[in-house]
């Protein structure tokens, strides 16, 4: 049996257990990820990590959704909220098909009953680019959106890794700069652009200068497109638990947030006692509607 929306082979991919890792850049998330299945690795669970440039081309379906906005934006027969409702609903089925596909070809390879860890839900990076604008008022139903076409292909449940925007910040910063002749000098260019007010700039170029002296940084290619201005990032970030609480209560899913400000061998653990309770609770209930 196929899943119509997604085109997912339903009778292998169903033991699987999905799950995303969430959270603003710098809370660990992809860490955690790759150190569970190089944990499971040593006592043959089989485990996948993806990032979501791991199940497809992304440059090509980005590429489309960006040419069928573009057909929109050029539509003048409606008005500018029925055409901003129209270009959401056909922005995401074309996602959608697009992240359906690449799923079903890579899910269908694994051996039965992998855990699969997914680094951010499926569709969110689209979600960023649109949360870009900040006065856009249909973030959150695209964010709901992104979580309903998730559910619908079988994805068991969302860990958000939550942090203070500041730490977030820190964190990112001192992996940019732990190499850098002038790190404090960057730090505070990076600050300025991001607008950070007086008593948050502070916290941000503190704990910076914290962790680089603390010699346990692992150095990052620096990368501009993690510094959007401050305030958008906390909206961004309050808006997401909204939109994944809301999720939580009307489609069912299974929602964990992890104290992602505890020390690295903490939250793993944390990490690990919460997907076996997932997985757990999957031998207890019976499968998504679509796979019946």
């Amino acid at each position: 049996m196929v899943n119509n929306e997604t085109g997912i082979q339903n009778e292998h991919v169903q033991t699987h257990t999905i799950i995303a890792l969430e959270g603003p850049f710098g809370c660990g998330k992809t860490a955690v990820g790759y150190e569970i299945k190089e944990r499971n690795a040593i006592t043959g669970r089989s485990t996948e990590m993806y990032k979501l440039g791991g199940l497809g081309d992304d440059q090509v379906w980005l590429k489309e959704i960006k040419t069928e906005r573009q057909k929109l934006y050029q539509a003048h027969l409606e008005s500018p909220r029925q055409q901003r409702e129209r270009e959401i609903d056909r922005i995401y089925h074309l996602a959608a098909v697009k992240q359906g596909r690449s799923i079903k070809n890579k899910l269908s390879l694994l051996p039965e009953q992998t855990l699969i860890l997914l680094d951010r839900t499926p569709f969110v990076g689209y979600a960023y680019l649109m949360a870009l604008d900040g006065s856009n008022p249909y973030l959150e139903t695209i964010y709901e959106q992104n979580l309903s076409v998730a559910k619908r292909m079988g994805m068991h449940g969302v860990m958000l890794f939550d942090l203070p925007i500041e730490e977030a910040y820190a964190r990112t910063l001192a992996r940019y700069f732990v190499t850098d002749t002038e790190p404090l000098i960057r730090t505070n260019q990076v600050i300025s652009k991001i607008e950070a007010p007086g008593e948050a700039s502070q916290l941000i170029r503190n704990r910076t200068m914290e962790l680089i002296g603390s010699g346990t940084i692992k150095a990052r290619e620096f990368d501009d497109r993690h510094f959007i201005n401050y305030e958008l990032a906390k909206e961004q970030r309050d808006t997401y638990k909204k939109a994944l609480t809301r999720a939580q209560q009307n489609l069912g899913f299974d929602l964990t947030i992890i104290n992602a400000e505890q020390s690295f061998d903490v939250v793993v653990a944390d990490t690990i006692r919460e997907i076996d309770r997932i997985r757990a609770s999957r031998l207890l209930t019976a499968p998504p509607a679509w796979i019946r």
